[in-house]
């Protein structure tokens, strides 16, 4: 009698073991069942394979080169000559412009004394002519002191048109002027307007001290003075004779 309720478990064990297996077969069946159901209302799917267009490249913009400019040649400035004012003398006919450029040289010079004229010797080349018009320039200079004196060929010994000549240039200090050592410059113009110039030291000393005159005493007389001569005695004259009167 003990033995039946353990009898009675195990048989209740298996009957609910069995329920249990058969209840999950059934749901795995119809779990089953519902997969292929679900799949077979899926509509067929067909995948087309589309071409893959390669995209065309966008060309890069390359900016147009900038023409670099070209630098503009500075116009050539003209010479401007130092000697200002002076004229440019009147072309020659006979001046060719293909002339070599004038020369001076200064030849002779000797100290100066103020008031005191004085030359510069001046050996002139040009080859374009002397013009007609000023033609010789001579600056004496001492810091800050600049004398001028201009000339014309003329006046200097020089005929105009020449193309070689030893020039006489008369100079005369002032007594403005200070003493002490001054720079000569003596320039030139031919008939093309170029200009040649030469240097040379000069010494300026004062002007000599006047000298006093003698005072005359009376007016003088030019001729030589002559002793005079002793002049001769009178003879006496012979009384007349008288004449017998005749009645």
């Amino acid at each position: 009698m003990r033995q039946q309720p353990h009898r009675f478990r195990q048989s209740w064990t298996l009957a609910a073991s069995s329920v249990i297996r058969a209840s999950i077969a059934a749901l795995l069946s119809l779990s089953l069942v519902a997969c292929q159901e679900d799949a077979g209302e899926q509509p067929a799917v067909t995948i087309t394979p589309i071409a893959v267009v390669a995209p065309t490249p966008t060309p890069f913009l390359i900016p147009s080169p900038v023409p670099t400019p070209l630098p503009t040649p500075l116009p050539t400035p003209t010479p401007t000559p130092l000697l200002n004012p002076f004229p440019t003398p009147s072309p020659s006919p006979t001046a060719s412009f293909a002339a070599e450029p004038p020369s001076i040289a200064v030849v002779a010079l000797t100290d100066a004394r103020q008031t005191v004229p004085f030359n510069v010797l001046v050996a002139v080349t040009t080859p374009a002519g002397l013009g007609a018009g000023i033609s010789f320039r001579v600056e004496i200079r001492q810091s800050p002191l600049t004398l001028t004196f201009d000339f014309t060929a003329a006046a200097v010994g020089c005929q105009p048109n020449s193309r070689a000549c030893i020039g006489t240039i008369p100079i005369t200090i002032p007594t403005s002027a200070p003493t002490g050592d001054y720079e000569v410059t003596a320039m030139v113009a031919d008939t093309q307007g170029r200009i040649a110039s030469a240097k040379a030291p000069l010494r300026v000393l004062p002007a000599p001290s006047p000298s006093p005159s003698p005072t005359p005493t009376g007016t003088p007389n030019p001729f030589p003075s002559v002793s005079p001569s002793p002049r001769p005695s009178p003879s006496p004259s012979p009384s007349p004779t008288p004449s017998p009167r005749s009645f």
